[in-house]
């Protein structure tokens, strides 16, 4: 197609179906065929994609990393200036190791976040933070949303974290305490975060497509499997992952429909 690797993989998202894209901040900073330039902005203009973006401030005390993400966020905001098409930026929780265990950094992701809200402000980009074991308690989400100057704040919710941390997935889903603005979608059996397609482990999809339709929400459905399941390897050479990728859009896709036809009003 004659765009480079990531313009052709964007082509490829939008022609099986997806209306959406997903950068990290490494992805905003590529240089070279990677590089979200020009022609990849044009693109996504031209084909109606939402964006959204997802940076992870981190470990403390790591100034590569602080700078990767931090002119990571900047290229969001410039992005959102030219396209007009980035609907939200979602962090991972920052954290430290301390004697080898990760522990949540709640300095560095408010800090984190208030730094996206100042990159943002005024452009009509939604700031959020994704849930995992090391930020769970629903106290913390509140507290960051008072914190945060700027901006309201937002989940990310990663369905594969809320698996393996809520014996009853569907009735945390409904519990979140923030408004949800982009879903990560992937299976699990519970016990660890596999990423694998839907089908393969216990996630309640259908449930939760419910509680996320009772709710209002506005999100965008990410699909976050691991990199044997990925759109790169889709487009090249493994039909069995091809077969795991679009199963899982489809299997996602009967849940929102059938979510949708439930609604009272509908």
């Amino acid at each position: 197609m004659g765009k480079g690797p990531l313009a052709e993989r964007i082509r490829w998202a939008a022609d099986k179906g997806f209306g959406a894209v997903s950068f990290e901040d490494r992805q905003l900073t590529a240089e070279g065929n990677d590089k979200i330039g020009p022609e990849v902005e044009r693109l996504i203009g031209k084909l109606g994609l939402a964006v959204t973006i997802h940076p992870s401030p981190g470990p403390r005390g790591s100034p590569e990393k602080e700078a990767v993400f931090l002119k990571g966020i900047e290229r969001a905001a410039d992005l959102q200036k030219t396209t007009g098409r980035v609907r939200s930026i979602g962090i991972d929780p920052a954290w430290v190791s301390k004697e080898g265990v990760v522990v949540y950094d709640a300095e560095r992701t408010e800090r984190a976040l208030e730094e996206i809200a100042r990159a943002t402000d005024g452009l009509g980009v939604r700031v959020a933070v994704e849930n995992w074991k090391i930020n769970p308690e629903r106290e913390e989400f509140l507290r960051l949303k008072k914190a945060i100057d700027g901006a309201e704040l937002h989940i990310l919710l990663d369905l594969g974290h809320l698996h393996v941390m809520h014996d009853d997935t569907v009735e945390a889903a409904r519990e979140v305490p923030l408004s949800v603005c982009e879903v990560h979608v992937s299976d699990n059996k519970g016990r660890t975060d596999e990423h694998m397609p839907l089908g393969r482990g216990t996630m309640p999809i259908d449930g939760i497509a419910r509680v996320m339709r009772e709710r209002g929400e506005d999100c965008i459905w990410t699909l976050e499997m691991r990199a044997r399941f990925n759109y790169a390897e889709c487009t090249i050479s493994h039909p069995g992952a091809r077969r795991s990728f679009y199963h899982t859009r489809d299997r996602l896709r009967k849940a929102l429909d059938a979510a949708e036809r439930a609604r009272p009003d509908a």
